[in-house]
């Protein structure tokens, strides 16, 4: 599984990795899943975390909200669309999230379901921009989703900018603001991370 990206941010590292059908996982023992492509997703990040960073992988774990961690390692967000998976390691302890999508016509049917009224009426929607709140928001939530009752209709984008190669962008949420940058992966996929929150 080659190592696709890894970037340097201010408040810690983004690998990025593609996954390879072919690749073999025994070495890092068994994962199951009922579905083949998200059981090499989840083993994509196990051996992410013990070839990249050392991490003893015991497998993903979720809170009560949903978000995904892995047990005992703090200041870690991870995310896997099909055919990549990203791990973002903060060095400051923060809050950090990353989320990772493909482009997807479905994006364009449950807009209603993580865009408020307002937002819908101010945002451009064609499906770069969807792709582009969905993965922002999913990041913001998953930095904050251990205080409960946030929800994705919740965290307001208050502004956008079109960058080389992905935006940038305000959130708030319950009165806070936090900037999410993206960046396009081969094949259309988004890949959006928080700066420290």
């Amino acid at each position: 599984m080659p190592l696709l990206q890894s970037l340097s941010v201010k408040s810690g590292k983004i690998l990025i990795w593609q996954i390879i059908p072919e690749e073999t996982f025994s070495r890092y023992g068994h994962i199951t899943h009922a579905n083949a492509k998200k059981q090499l997703e989840k083993r994509a990040i196990q051996a992410l975390c013990h070839q990249e960073l050392g991490i003893d992988f015991q497998g993903i774990e979720y809170l009560d909200s949903g978000k995904p961690y892995i047990k005992g390692v703090q200041g870690f967000s991870l995310s896997h669309c099909y055919p990549y998976c990203a791990i973002f390691v903060s060095t400051e302890m923060a809050e950090i999230g990353i989320d990772i999508e493909n482009p997807a016509q479905k994006l364009h049917d449950v807009r209603t379901k993580f865009l408020s009224d307002k937002e819908l009426r101010k945002l451009p929607l064609t499906l770069p921009y969807l792709q582009a709140y969905w993965c922002a928001k999913e990041a913001v939530y998953k930095s904050l989703s251990e205080q409960a009752g946030i929800y994705l209709l919740d965290i307001y984008i208050s502004s956008v900018k079109t960058l080389k190669n992905g935006f940038s962008m305000l959130l708030v949420v319950q009165d806070k603001t936090i900037q999410v940058k993206t960046f396009l992966l081969p094949n259309g996929t988004l890949c959006a991370y928080t700066l420290a929150v």
